[in-house]
């Protein structure tokens, strides 16, 4: 896009993929089918995380952050050459086990959990900050005419342009705003006013909105630690209750003689 290209960075037609870092989810075939199964990383929905240094620990927009639902992001590619007196700061980025997907895209959450991952070992940016003196797109020429005000062809010496961009467009979909996720948007909304308000110079309620993303990593298990967990939940469970219950029923024959 070369309206985007000429500020500094370009969203990329392409979708990350984290391992690790990303939402645990059970497919919908599997809630109706079983609804007690197993849950599995749905690695296009990516959650960076402070913890992975994927979050960046000063920036005024990121440092309340623990973490950041992504669904679906693209990665965002910075080309500072373009705005020469501008600072670009990444806010948010991938691990290095983090893949992309440039063609055709699979996302159903069980084909794409049985995809192969395959670590770039590089950070790819994900959120993007852009401040400085920045030239403008248009010219006195190309200024579309229903512009009424003043044409400036760049920032006003002593005046600083910002720009905030990330590479998915569903930080704040509607989809996140069911009860599976609703914690997740809260995070997320709360993230989102916090850039408006730092970019409209309101810092106030930053502290307030702070939200924690309480989401864990799935731990991966062997088949060994498989097996023991369904032969104590198959066998020694239901043995267990039944020797308690055999147990308490004698006590009380007992009691009654």
């Amino acid at each position: 896009n070369a309206f985007l290209s000429h500020y500094g960075f370009e969203v990329k037609t392409d979708m990350i993929l984290e391992p690790d870092d990303s939402y645990a989810v059970t497919s919908i075939f599997q809630q109706l089918t079983n609804p007690n199964a197993e849950a599995i990383h749905y690695p296009l929905w990516l959650i960076p995380r402070k913890e992975s240094g994927a979050i960046h620990p000063k920036s005024q927009f990121t440092k309340n952050a623990s973490a950041v639902l992504l669904p679906w992001t693209s990665s965002l590619e910075v080309k500072s050459d373009k705005q020469p007196n501008a600072t670009f700061t990444n806010l948010i980025e991938s691990t290095k086990k983090a893949d992309k997907r440039s063609e055709f895209v699979i996302v159903n959450e069980e084909k794409v959990a049985k995809q192969p991952i395959n670590a770039q070992k590089t950070n790819f940016v994900l959120g993007l900050h852009v401040e400085g003196n920045l030239k403008s797109f248009f010219t006195s020429e190309t200024v579309p005419k229903e512009v009424t005000e003043a044409f400036v062809d760049k920032t006003k010496e002593g005046k600083k342009s910002q720009i905030v961009v990330f590479g998915s467009p569903y930080l704040l979909s509607d989809m996140l705003a069911s009860n599976d996720y609703i914690q997740l948007f809260r995070a997320n909304l709360g993230f989102v006013l916090n850039v408006i308000d730092i970019l409209g110079g309101d810092t106030d309620m930053l502290s307030l909105r702070t939200k924690q993303v309480y989401t864990k990593n799935l731990k991966d298990v062997s088949k060994t630690e498989k097996f023991i967990f369904s032969f104590i939940n198959i066998l020694l469970l239901p043995v267990g209750i039944s020797i308690f219950a055999f147990l308490r029923l004698k006590k009380r024959s007992s009691g009654k003689r």
